[in-house]
């Protein structure tokens, strides 16, 4: 089961990044962004490999957040405030369309609760509902961007409940 679900991650990271590659284009921003990302993932995996963080206590979140979401973080942070210009030419349809990778993050994580590797409360039979937002991009998306007929405000509330609900995950 334990490998089976490291495929499936595996899977779910080339998928984000084959979905994420086409929703930022083909500038020259965008090559850099790929491979800096990919650059990234490698480091990750090696941490990941190493098995630093299997080693760690399932309650103890620190260094998984300063190794593996706080630097990533500060780089968005960077990309937001000195390449906004290229920020506002992605494809906003594109971007929150990505987030129907979160199904199958929390298929991931409910299976990793199945063999004791996550607690519950990381899966949407605790606390994590995050998996409502990847259900809803399609439709969101449809309505959003296809027929038009849901609102900037509504697009932006939307992004903000569901950035609120990984935030209740990840903290």
């Amino acid at each position: 089961m334990i490998q089976a679900l490291s495929i499936f991650f595996v899977l779910i990271t080339v998928s984000t990044f084959y979905l994420f590659s086409k929703a930022i284009g083909t500038d020259i921003y965008s090559k850099w962004l790929r491979k800096i990302l990919v650059v990234w993932l490698i480091l990750q995996a090696a941490i990941s490999i190493s098995g630093f963080y299997a080693k760690l206590p399932i309650d103890f979140p620190p260094k998984i957040f300063l190794l593996g979401i706080l630097p990533a973080l500060l780089f968005i942070v960077f990309l937001i405030f000195t390449k906004r210009q290229w920020i506002d030419s992605l494809s906003l349809k594109n971007i929150m369309f990505l987030n129907v990778i979160r199904v199958f993050v929390e298929i991931a994580l409910f299976g990793l609760y199945i063999v004791h590797l996550a607690p519950k409360e990381m899966t949407f039979e605790g606390h994590n509902f995050d998996i409502l937002v990847g259900l809803t991009a399609p439709i969101v998306v449809y309505y959003g961007f296809v027929k038009s007929t849901l609102s900037s405000k509504i697009l932006l509330i939307w992004n903000i409940l569901g950035l609120i609900l990984l935030l209740i995950v990840v903290g």
